[in-house]
């Protein structure tokens, strides 16, 4: 498998790599933009498929980082609240 397939443009190559044969049972690339503005992936991961099995949840936080890598892209994260009895 290989993990750099474009060293000029790290969304593409996150692209790439997850739309290796390898890897596209388990992610799914929804969203990909790129042009003089916005430079955009979004990627679905098997992780989707357990939370809709979840009854559970009692609360969901967006949280995100800004110029924290290479490119200076920001990254999103989920943050799912769990009520367990």
């Amino acid at each position: 498998m290989q993990y750099i397939t474009n060293v000029e443009n790290q969304v593409k190559s996150a692209k790439n790599y997850l739309e290796q044969e390898k890897l596209r049972n388990k992610f799914k690339v929804i969203q990909y933009k790129e042009n003089d503005f916005v430079h955009s992936l979004g990627f679905v991961t098997p992780f989707l498929k357990d939370l809709q099995n979840l009854q559970n949840i009692t609360e969901i936080i967006i949280d995100s980082t800004f110029k924290t890598n290479q490119e200076c892209f920001e990254l999103f994260v989920l943050f799912i609240l769990l009520y367990f009895r």
